[in-house]
């Protein structure tokens, strides 16, 4: 999203990020189960009065009063006993039953998941606390607004400041899912790198085309959901071996090579309709407007250098090394390394022209995606033949920041 639209939210401490970082239903049926007890109160043996007058006196061969007396006893005892049984199988029953706050939270936990699109356990309650509809709703009518914000930064117009602060409300509701996610510690690299998980897109897909009243069908929930379930275990993957990358820049190289793979097989799911209420053609795949692309991600991180040809990009990189405290052969060094990086550029790429959209910091997520994989490979050079200190070794591998050449 672009700047007007964006603030931040803490996570783990990284370096600092530009205002374009910004972290970027459920609503359930509760279902009860009601326990009836089986009781004997309207169905147990009822008194028989017996008339022993000479009239009603029992034929020859015939049970005497004295014996059918006994065996009325016998019969209501045996009654007697049955409903004792029951009572002890009932009193059991209730014991084993679970308790109203039982019942309740299963029903709670029921009723949160059923707006959940796409489900992750390891995730379930951070999904749970999100209010699907309003993302979606929210994201599905942000995507129009920053396509007239692309165009009129395009046409060198002053963007529409209602429209503005119409932008900034609607990502204030996305900024609340963001903090939940944050909360249920579902991963990433900063607040976007969370947003941007693949069990969260999938469900922001749904919810946005739910809004837009183009839902998914079962085979594309399907389909998403495999898509889903292999992104998300390469993120974990990735989580799982991050302590043991060299540089920062290697984790958010990997996630966001892995995040674009995800998004461009989740577009190519969709139907023309479809991906007409999730993208525009004016800001698609760029940073700051796209809101189902790797620039949402990477958008916090990116520095556009504006620049005119291989010998200007080798003196701004090297200039950002200017306070290292090398001796002059490692300077020479330092910079030998620079320029023979930036002269690696091909010929064709200083003939394409930076637009509008690029130079207010609007690049397109391919040139971020390939200035990242580019600067990764410089300060792998750099870390493995410049003497630098301790302290800026550190620095160098902690970086985040990436700096993407614009053609001027």
């Amino acid at each position: 999203m672009g700047d007007c639209a964006h603030s931040r939210l803490n996570h783990k401490p990284q370096e600092p990020m530009s205002g374009r970082e910004t972290g970027i239903a459920i609503v359930g049926l509760i279902a009860g189960t009601v326990i009836g007890a089986f009781t004997w109160s309207s169905i147990g043996p009822k008194d028989t009065m017996i008339d022993n007058s000479e009239e009603n006196a029992n034929p020859a061969g015939a049970a005497s009063s004295v014996d059918l007396q006994a065996e009325n006893d016998r019969l209501k005892a045996e009654m007697a006993s049955m409903r004792d049984e029951a009572n002890r199988k009932n009193l059991a029953e209730a014991e084993k039953a679970p308790t109203p706050k039982e019942k309740e939270a299963v029903a709670k936990e029921a009723a949160a998941l059923i707006g959940v699109t796409f489900k992750d356990e390891k995730f379930q309650d951070a999904l749970a606390s999100i209010d699907w509809d309003t993302v979606g709703s929210s994201m599905k009518d942000m995507i129009p607004l920053m396509a007239r914000l692309a165009e009129a930064i395009e046409n060198g117009e002053d963007p529409d400041l209602a429209m503005v602060g119409e932008i900034q409300q609607l990502n204030g509701e996305l900024m609340k899912a963001a903090q939940k996610i944050m909360e249920g510690n579902i991963p990433g690299t900063g607040v976007n790198g969370s947003f941007t998980h693949p069990v969260v897109v999938a469900n922001q897909i749904g919810a946005a085309l739910k809004a837009a009243g183009v839902e998914l069908s079962a085979e594309q929930k399907a389909s998403l959901e495999r898509a889903m379930r292999f992104y998300s275990a390469k993120d974990e993957s990735l989580r799982l071996a991050e302590d043991s990358k060299d540089f920062k820049l290697e984790v958010l190289n990997e996630e966001a090579e892995f995040k674009a793979a995800f998004y461009d097989e989740a577009r190519g799911m969709l139907t023309k309709e479809q991906r007409s209420a999730l993208f525009s053609d004016r800001s698609s795949g760029r940073m700051g407007f796209d809101l189902f692309d790797s620039s949402l991600m990477l958008g916090g991180y990116a520095l556009p250098l504006q620049v005119k040809d291989a010998t200007e990009l080798a003196s701004k990189l090297s200039g950002r090394f200017a306070k290292t405290k090398i001796d002059e052969a490692g300077r020479k060094k330092l910079n030998a390394i620079i320029t023979k990086w930036s002269n690696e550029l091909p010929a064709d790429f200083w003939s394409t022209k930076g637009n509008a959209l690029d130079r207010s910091g609007a690049m397109s997520s391919s040139a971020i995606r390939a200035a990242l994989k580019r600067q990764t490979a410089l300060y792998r050079e750099i870390f493995a033949n410049v003497n630098l200190s301790a302290e800026e070794r550190s620095e160098l591998q902690k970086s985040l920041r990436i700096m993407v050449p614009i053609p001027r």
